[in-house]
């Protein structure tokens, strides 16, 4: 009885360990992301002053 109890214990704590290390990959990449998320809405924003003075030297044109 002792035994797979032992046998339990250490099979608990390998399906743990797994666990983490599965929720630490998720959190790395929701974070990698969310990174991503940023740098496209810096280039969006990039992009809509870009417009803007594109808008601004043609109406200087007319």
């Amino acid at each position: 009885m002792r035994i797979a109890h032992q046998t339990i214990c250490i099979a608990r704590s390998g399906i743990s360990s797994v666990l983490s290390s599965q929720k630490s990959k998720v959190k790395s990449q929701k974070s990698k992301v969310k990174s991503q998320k940023s740098k496209v809405k810096s280039q969006k924003s990039k992009v809509k002053s870009q417009k803007s003075k594109v808008k601004s030297q043609k109406s200087k044109v007319k």
